[in-house]
């Protein structure tokens, strides 16, 4: 029977050890997420000016598609399909075809935020704020005296977005490229993205390196299965999850786990574990260890047999 904790870790770290490859892509999408500063200061023009960032988010938006547009053109010019096409350069096949029967890329439509019941108070606010007023509570009373008809929850709203454009954004020049084990709980995490600038280059790093991804998804399969217990495990599972992992990166593990299939099976149907054979050795290494390693056969073995 094979320990599925130990299993999991070896697991883990013959992924780990193949994260190396992809050092320099890593590096150069690191660098370029850290180059989008951008992103900060267009969130900031969005709290104060909505219509200003509508019409600066079209304009990028409408650049990117007449580039992609006219790539199109060329690429059908040389004779390529249209699901070539949409492959390279990264768009559905339907968007492609819509483009030429069109004869152009169409602009996006996008709608303004309506404009907010703090507008006539903004001045207010402002002023209040700049004075060192953050009592969410005390703002919402004096708005009252001067006819405000919103509730308090709008104006804590406005505090918090207050507070997130005021706060001193963190310098992403300095943030270093995550490596070896750091990369891996990245591209484990359940929701890479709330590790903030770090999360956004799970993404970009799977869209970049296809073998990982396929990788990696199959990886979320063998810890999944390995952490059921009981009869939703089967044989026919671990063999076909095995099948699969020859076409990933760590295809050269799957022999050792073939051999050992038999015993992987057992570990996951049958309620039997290895944890008191762990405890046992994990207690003799520490009598060891207390003994500065010097404890021979026999001394060892008293003092395990004594307490029993």
């Amino acid at each position: 029977m094979t320990d599925r904790w130990h299993l999991l870790k070896n697991l883990s770290d013959a992924f780990v050890s193949i994260l190396d490859r992809f050092t320099t892509t890593v590096r150069t999408l690191t660098r370029q997420l850290n180059v989008s500063t951008a992103v900060s200061k267009i969130s900031e023009t969005i709290r104060a000016h909505p219509e200003e960032a509508q019409a600066v988010v079209r304009s990028a938006s409408g650049e990117r598609r007449d580039i992609l547009f006219k790539e199109a053109l060329a690429l059908k010019a040389a004779g390529h399909s249209i699901q070539a096409i949409a492959t390279t350069i990264g768009v559905e096949r339907k968007t492609v075809r819509r483009w030429f029967q069109r004869g152009h890329a169409p602009p996006w439509k996008r709608t303004v935020p309506p404009r907010s019941i703090l507008v006539p108070y903004a001045a207010h606010l402002e002023k209040r704020w700049s004075e060192g007023c953050r009592n969410s509570r005390q703002l919402w009373r004096e708005l009252l005296e001067q006819g405000f008809a919103g509730q308090y929850g709008t104006v804590w709203k406005w505090v918090v977005t207050r507070q997130g454009c005021s706060a001193k954004p963190v310098s992403s020049a300095h943030v270093a490229p995550p490596r070896g084990r750091r990369l891996a709980r990245l591209l484990l995490a359940e929701d890479p993205l709330s590790a903030g600038q770090e999360g956004l280059l799970v993404p970009a790093l799977l869209e970049a390196e296809p073998h990982l991804a396929v990788t990696l998804c199959w990886l979320r399969k063998m810890q999944t299965l390995l952490c059921k217990r009981g009869d939703t495990c089967t044989g026919g599972d671990l063999k076909a999850l095995l099948e699969e992992g020859k076409t990933t990166l760590l295809s050269r593990l799957i022999p050792a786990l073939e051999r050992d299939a038999a015993a992987i099976e057992a570990s996951l149907v049958t309620p039997w574990t290895t944890s008191p054979v762990e405890g046992q050795i994990s207690r003799l290494k520490m009598i060891k260890r207390t003994m500065f390693g010097r404890a021979g056969f026999e001394l060892l073995r008293a003092r395990v047999l004594q307490p029993a």
